[in-house]
């Protein structure tokens, strides 16, 4: 909480209970050895009592935003929502040289009533004996915070934020 002395005025105050509580599983086989599978999930289960307030500036503010905000009170409570992942992928040595792995991810984010799909790709090109070309692309997810679903009513429409990532890099051992 945060109380201005000089007004004796409470300006924000904020009191974040989430509890999370989760398994998971991991397996790796070797098929043969130019074939390699990973693959995983998990189940989490999330609950929590989130309660945010804050008052318009009152008077002078040192946060230009602060004075200018309406007064809020939010409360969102999350009762045993289920948040789930699963992902594979296989590791092919295709030539003595070159390996690809191909990956597939599945988002489920309870809270957001959201299930994605996250597909990767990546490949490994030894150029010298101890230089290799790596190349990477995939799509990521990440769900807004408790916390920012909590400030506003209308944050409760917000949705996974989408990210395609391109890497390209050389190792050198």
């Amino acid at each position: 909480s945060f109380i201005r002395v000089q007004q004796n005025l409470l300006q924000r105050t904020r009191d974040l209970r989430e509890s999370q509580f989760g398994v998971k599983e991991e397996f790796t086989a070797s098929f043969s050895p130019r074939l390699n599978l990973a693959a995983g999930g998990g189940l989490i289960v999330q609950q929590g009592k989130i309660f945010t307030y804050e008052r318009a500036g009152a008077g002078f503010s040192y946060i230009g935003e602060e004075a200018r905000a309406p007064t809020r009170s939010n409360l969102l409570q999350i009762g045993n929502t289920v948040n789930g992942y699963g992902y594979a992928q296989l590791n092919y040595q295709a030539l003595s040289r070159v390996s690809v792995t191909p990956g597939v991810r599945l988002d489920h984010y309870g809270l957001l009533k959201q299930t994605l799909l996250s597909p990767r790709l990546s490949a490994r090109v030894r150029l010298l004996r101890n230089i290799a070309l790596n190349l990477a692309g995939g799509r990521y997810y990440q769900p807004p915070t408790s916390f920012v679903l909590s400030l506003t009513p209308l944050n409760r429409n917000l949705k996974a934020q989408r990210a395609d990532h391109f890497i390209a890099g050389l190792e050198w051992s």
